[in-house]
């Protein structure tokens, strides 16, 4: 279970786990004894006083910059400044991801539980992602209605189904859902068999949907 003193020491260390999970600090040595002092935070350092404090303006920097994208595998965090992007996939520890997606959507769910049949855990925010875990791991994610979030390629919530086509192979399928289709790894369901139907739900990896 996620617990919320877990995800209160996630969010303490956040600034640094996101410039790593960036790549800002991927192959940066390590400091020698002589200068750590001269590195530790304001803190805890002696003369914190005496300079500015500068350790959140990474942090402050990426946030600012980066938007999230939804995948077949997971999710997807760009960033605007750098032009870089990587990868949050499905696997990656309950803890991590929420301090991820916290940081980079700038706030903290609005709702938090579990469901027992499914036996999975799920985070929702108030754009409509909700993440959902599974094992202590990102496990899936899917949207409530009105969620902006897309894919890179602009897929989301109201997109039509020849936009669909034109971005992913697509299968269609009647089930007990309704109309729903599956493309690149993502699942879903379209508002009628129409050729101008608009996707009305969206999914990917280990949800909770009764069926």
């Amino acid at each position: 279970m996620i617990t919320s003193e877990m995800n209160v020491v996630a969010r303490r260390t956040l600034p640094l786990l996101l410039i790593c999970f960036l790549g800002a600090c991927a192959d940066a040595p390590q400091p020698s004894d002589a200068s750590v002092a001269d590195d530790d935070p304001p803190a805890v350092a002696e003369d914190r006083d005496s300079r500015p404090d500068t350790t959140s303006t990474p942090s402050d920097a990426s946030t600012a910059a980066a938007h999230l994208a939804l995948e077949g595998a997971g999710l997807r965090v760009f960033v605007g400044a750098t032009g870089s992007a990587r990868p949050l996939p499905f696997g990656t520890p309950a803890t991590e991801a929420l301090s991820i997606l916290e940081t980079v959507l700038g706030a903290v769910p609005v709702e938090r539980g579990d469901v027992a049949d499914c036996g999975t855990e799920f985070a929702r925010w108030e754009n409509g992602l909700v993440a959902w875990f599974a094992n202590g791991r990102l496990a899936g994610w899917s949207l409530r209605p009105g969620s902006p979030l897309t894919t890179a390629s602009g897929i989301g919530l109201g997109s039509t189904r020849g936009e669909l086509e034109a971005a992913y192979d697509v299968e269609f399928y009647r089930s007990s859902l309704g109309e729903e289709f599956t493309a690149g790894g993502l699942a879903g369901l379209l508002e009628s068999a129409s050729p101008d139907a608009r996707i009305q739900h969206l999914w990917s990896g280990q949800t909770c949907i009764a069926r």
